[in-house]
């Protein structure tokens, strides 16, 4: 039974698969029939293409036409040179069994060879741009003597790659593959103009909208390419966020080690050239300049320093900035970052300017210093430089007076009364008055006050203790010929401020300043060879205003000493050299809409000499 079983299942077995193998044979001469018909169907559409472009050639003006509708082309004639070919994944589709597959065709255009200009892409490689392409660095082969850049749409399918010569950088040859896109001149522009704007951005201290702002206008964007560029406040988060990851964290002690990228400028000379935390010293002290500053500020006979607050950064108390004339123009030499403000701090930077101007073959032995009336300053420069002559600034001298008349209470009899403005004006203009008549000059105007007012008498008490006790005339009054302020130093505060930002980290502080340096070089080369024009950084001693003024006050003491007026004239006509009071100005400028004549003579002289 088992026996018959067996034999029952072996012929089973074996009709079924005699009947596989007829279904198999079966399939098998439909798929080649099927096949055979495809191939006959690709025959046919191959020749009706072909057909259609023997005719279009035939009939058309140019040699060569695409197969497809006609494509509008902006670019140069030579991108225009067009193929039409069939893809492999369409020939596959003819065997995919659709009857209904459809034939397309793909356009190509050729490389085209021309200027080549270069960037970086987000990786920092070298990036080619040529003909409205542009290509990414891929190999460098010694042998050949060139380097490989492959088209920048190789994520598109795109195969085009170009060489270049190691050497000179020109075009030497492709790999005979065609871009399957057009070129994109708009945005091969875009990059470039990006390109521009990082690499000022990394060596210059100027706001990032502003240099976004001055390459837009520098490269002449026309109406299509400027839709395609966005607003420099909407493109200035990219390049924050960029300049951001090029500088190390904000340190939060005052232990902190400096890199050699921010210990030296652009040019890699030493820049930090002082670097010491000390007890004395109220922590740290950070002095910045060069060898070839030191050398100017050695040549320079005046000085003018400040200080200023808002442009610290956190760690430190103050930025404590030295100036020089140098060839009629004051320009900055030292930059100092301080923990305190006293005289031991101040001492310290002074030595220390000595002892490198020693080492640099010079001597540092300014002969007159410019400065506001702060007593640690004074007394580190007179210890340290018994023969100089030290003036304070005429600007921070009438500052101080007018805030005392705030104080008591003089401001409306200021506003009011022409005798008591006249008079209160006198003080201010002591200044200017010659240094053998300031005494009389002072005397005067204690013993004909306008009015007979416990605020006047006031007034006088502040004046002889502060203005006479306190602060010598010695440091004053400056007379008619004399530098009457340290504006220069004011405005490049402003500067710093504009430029630095309120309280900036102390690493982009450092790369700001580097970029100031920089600036300052420029600038001092401009000025040896005669250039005075276009300054690169807006300060000076004075101008032809200015110089108009220290002119009528040369005049007026002239006047004084021949006897043409006398001592009283000659104060109440200073006194038309002090601006008025802020409440008057804003008045008077809306009343008429435009400043005084008394308001132009104050900014003549206090912005201007």
């Amino acid at each position: 039974m088992v026996a018959v079983t067996r034999a029952s299942a072996r012929e089973q077995s074996s009709s079924n698969t005699t009947a596989n193998t007829a279904a198999a044979d079966s399939v098998g001469k439909k798929s080649v029939k099927k096949k055979k018909e495809l191939d006959q169907q690709f025959k046919q559409s191959s020749a009706s293409v072909l057909s259609v472009q023997s005719h279009e050639t035939t009939t058309a003006t140019s040699s060569i036409l695409p197969a497809t509708p006609p494509v509008s082309d902006t670019t140069s004639p030579q991108s225009s040179s067009l193929k039409t070919s069939f893809s492999a994944a369409q020939h596959e589709k003819l065997y995919d069994g659709d009857s209904e597959t459809k034939l397309d065709t793909m356009t190509t255009w050729s490389i085209i060879v021309g200027g080549i200009d270069w960037c970086k892409t987000n990786r920092g490689n070298d990036r080619m741009c040529m003909g409205g392409y542009t290509y990414d660095f891929m190999s460098q082969s010694l042998k050949n003597n060139h380097r490989s850049f492959r088209c920048s749409k190789k994520n598109s399918g795109c195969r085009a790659v170009v060489h270049v010569f190691i050497d000179s950088n020109v075009y030497k040859n492709s790999n005979n593959v065609e871009h399957n896109h057009p070129p994109n001149p708009v945005d091969v522009k875009r990059l470039l103009v990006l390109q521009k704007i990082k690499e000022r951005m990394s060596i210059e201290p100027t706001s990032i909208p502003r240099i976004i702002e001055d390459e837009y206008i520098k490269h002449n964007l026309n109406t299509d390419e400027q839709q395609h560029f966005l607003l420099p406040s909407a493109q200035a988060s990219k390049f924050y966020k960029i300049r951001a990851k090029m500088l190390p964290p904000n340190p939060k002690s005052p232990d902190f080690e400096v890199p050699k990228l921010y210990s030296t400028t652009n040019n890699n000379e030493d820049f930090l050239i002082y670097d010491s935390t000390h007890k004395k010293l109220g922590g740290r002290l950070m002095i910045f300049s060069t060898k070839a500053l030191i050398e100017i500020l050695c040549d320079c006979d005046t000085i003018l320093i400040d200080g200023t607050f808002k442009t610290r950064p956190i760690l430190f108390a103050q930025v404590y900035v030295i100036m020089g004339k140098h060839l009629g123009e004051v320009i900055p030499l030292v930059w100092c970052l301080t923990s305190k403000r006293n005289q031991d701090v101040y001492k310290k930077i002074f030595n220390v300017l000595k002892t490198k101007a020693n080492e640099f073959g010079g001597r540092f032995e300014p002969q007159y210093a410019y400065l506001d009336f702060e007593v640690g300053t004074i007394n580190a420069l007179e210890n340290l430089f018994p023969d100089m002559s030290i003036r304070g600034c005429w600007y921070h001298y009438t500052q101080a007076i007018f805030r005392n008349i705030q104080k008591i209470g003089l401001v409306h009899m200021y506003e009011q009364n022409k005798e008591v403005s006249i008079w209160l004006k006198s003080f201010m203009a002591l200044p200017l008055v010659k240094h053998n008549t300031v005494a009389a000059a002072i005397q005067l105007l204690i013993d004909n006050a306008p009015l007979p007012d416990n605020l006047l008498v006031e007034f006088i008490q502040y004046f002889e203790k502060q203005w006479v006790q306190r602060v010598p005339k010695k440091y004053w009054n400056l007379g008619p010929i004399h530098i009457r302020c340290n504006n220069a130093v004011e405005a490049y505060n402003n500067r710093l401020q504009h430029r630095f930002g309120i309280h900036p980290r102390l690493w982009s502080f450092i790369h700001f300043l580097k970029g100031e340096e920089s600036l300052v070089m420029m600038r001092t080369t401009q000025i040896r060879s005669g250039n005075y024009q276009n300054k690169t950084i807006p300060f000076a001693l004075g101008n032809q205003r200015a110089r108009k003024k220290k002119k009528q006050l040369k005049n007026l003491s002239r006047l004084l000493e021949l006897g043409t007026i006398n001592l009283k004239q000659y104060l109440t006509s200073l006194s038309f050299f002090v601006g008025d009071s802020v409440s008057i100005k804003s008045k008077k400028n809306k009343d008429t809409h435009r400043v005084t004549t008394e308001y132009n003579n104050n900014i003549d002289i206090t912005n201007d000499i």
